[in-house]
């Protein structure tokens, strides 16, 4: 039976949404679950996002001083600039789980909760892959390449003459004067640029401090190193996006690649401020980036550390005449929009 005609048969099991998310939180670098979420209404997948302007955060040039007893100087509202979004609908079902099998299984863990994992795996992984489409776009943001932003050193994989951290500086000082006046919170970087960022601080020679001894240079500058040291130093938020994804078809040799290239992302993320009425239509103070959300069949779940996750999983049960036996389907609803262009920088070919 096709997930099409899953209408059909009636759902046995909305609590294995649990699962899928476990699964989809496991996934090491996911950076979607960590950007403003706005939710709508299932009756709401389509609607207008108004933007408001975020020029207004500059002031105005207009002279406000007065005689005394003048009318007050008027300000222009002006218009909110219209976007509009459509949550599509993504989904996936497992083939018919036979009975038998389920009965006779070693795994420690339930069949179907183990096929549930994997298709929100496969779900969360595909949405990651949308997210840094948009992030990683040249058509969605200011953008250069590294070479060619002014003041920055060499691509961060030429451990010799790169600088990697006054390079983000540079872009910080970028973005701010694009972005009206606002600093830049968060730092988007895909792994292979964080790997990099990792050994060309370690090559230029940061010292550690070791019991009994003299300072020594550091060999390895972990994840949490980095971020760290992004938070202290520049006052950024760093998300490394590290997710792998499948690249070949089913049944021929695997492949795969790294869903975030070899770029980054640098923006203001935090501090969104949104709201979405009945009838789907959303009003936000400008922010980077909004991902919308439909809530699905069984509910919006949320994983164990309260991050959010779209992905709504049930079991059907089949009879005769087919196998008798348990079918998991899942599905989320979503979609990823720029906001404000303005809010955001990228910078390519941050390595060779």
């Amino acid at each position: 039976m096709s997930a099409a005609n899953l209408n059909q048969l009636a759902p046995v099991s909305p609590i294995l949404s649990g699962a899928a998310i476990g699964a989809a939180q496991s996934v090491a670098g996911l950076v979607f679950p960590r950007l403003p979420i706005q939710q709508v209404a299932p009756t709401a997948h389509r609607g207008t996002i108004f933007v408001e302007a975020s020029s207004g955060y500059m002031g105005s040039p207009q002279v406000v001083a007065t005689a005394l007893g003048a009318d007050y100087p008027r300000r222009a509202l002006g218009a909110p600039t219209s976007i509009l979004y459509s949550c599509e609908e993504y989904k996936l079902a497992s083939d018919v789980i036979p009975q038998k099998l389920i009965d006779r299984s070693q795994f420690p863990t339930l069949l179907t909760e183990r096929e549930a994992g994997a298709i929100g795996r496969k779900l969360a992984l595909d949405m990651e892959t949308r997210v840094a489409d948009l992030f990683f776009n040249a058509s969605n943001w200011p953008d250069a390449a590294l070479a060619a932003v002014p003041n920055t050193g060499s691509q961060w994989s030429t451990t010799v003459t790169a600088t990697p951290m006054q390079d983000l500086h540079t872009i910080k000082t970028i973005l701010r004067a694009q972005a009206y006046g606002r600093d830049a919170d968060t730092v988007i970087m895909g792994r292979e640029v964080a790997d990099a960022l990792a050994i060309s601080l370690a090559a230029s020679g940061i010292r550690v401090v070791t019991s009994g001894a003299a300072p020594a240079a550091r060999q390895v500058a972990s994840d949490a190193f980095l971020v760290d040291m992004v938070r202290a130093e520049l006052g950024l938020n760093l998300i490394i996006g590290g997710g792998r994804k499948q690249t070949s078809a089913d049944g021929l040799t695997f492949a795969s690649s790294y869903i975030w290239g070899k770029s980054l992302w640098m923006g203001c993320l935090e501090g969104a401020d949104s709201v979405a009425n009945a009838s789907g239509d959303i009003m936000t103070r400008a922010v980077a980036a909004l991902l919308l959300v439909e809530d699905g069949l069984s509910g919006q779940g949320v994983s164990m550390d309260g991050i959010a996750l779209p992905i709504s999983v049930r079991s059907y049960e089949t009879a005769p005449p087919q196998a008798v036996g348990t079918i998991v389907a899942a599905e989320v609803y979503s979609d990823e929009v720029v906001c404000d262009t303005n809010l955001g920088y990228l910078v390519t070919a941050v390595v060779a």
